[in-house]
């Protein structure tokens, strides 16, 4: 009724079962929780997460695919805990990124969460602002015809589409960790993107 799609463990582990099953080497999430990650809280937010989403967190230790995850938009200094798996569970490096959003200035969005204990594995990309007609993300809008539209659920998608195309170039010549870290260590990280508790990694380039 409400237009959402309520996501549970059966609903996510069915959906990337068969992504994974059919190839799939980046799988974009563009859903979260609003409560931030918390590291005085690691143990409480890990057990939680691996409690509710058991069967995800164990078909993403398959390590078959990079998981892109929208940091969240409520403006917090930390990424949502449903972004913040390597952070939570350190085995998921290289095989699990999360990706704030940029406002139409090139700053971070001011509705967008920090990457902040994310930083290592965090990077900021086009995404918006929550301002009317200065937004940034043109969308393609149902039924035909386009709209803007601002927040991290369009910096993830921008980000898996820069690894597509690098997964393009290159192929099988580098695993899944190194393209990873290729992306985060070719972002822009001058000026302003040299603050990692807040754009992390960088702008992606």
């Amino acid at each position: 009724a409400n237009g959402f799609l309520d996501i549970d463990d059966g609903v996510l582990s069915r959906g990337l079962t068969a992504l994974q099953s059919s190839g799939a080497r980046i799988i974009n999430h563009s859903w979260g929780y609003s409560s931030p990650l918390d590291l005085n809280l690691h143990s409480t937010q890990s057990e939680y997460l691996a409690t509710a989403f058991a069967d995800t967190l164990a078909l993403m230790r398959q390590r078959q695919a990079i998981h892109v995850w929208a940091a969240g938009n409520e403006g917090h200094d930390q990424v949502s805990i449903s972004s913040a798996w390597p952070a939570l569970f350190p085995d998921l490096a290289g095989f699990s990124i999360a990706v704030a959003a940029l406002g139409a200035d090139g700053a971070i969005g001011r509705d967008s969460n920090h990457c902040g204990a994310m930083r290592n594995h965090c990077l900021v990309a086009p995404g918006g602002v929550a301002a009317g007609g200065s937004s940034y993300t043109i969308m393609a809008d149902p039924g035909g015809g386009y709209r803007t539209s601002y927040g991290t659920s369009y910096a993830a998608p921008y980000v898996s589409g820069v690894l597509a195309l690098m997964m393009q170039a290159f192929g099988d010549q580098l695993t899944l960790p190194e393209y990873t870290a290729r992306l985060l260590a070719t972002a822009d990280k001058s000026g302003i993107y040299e603050n990692d508790f807040i754009y992390g990694q960088g702008l992606v380039d």
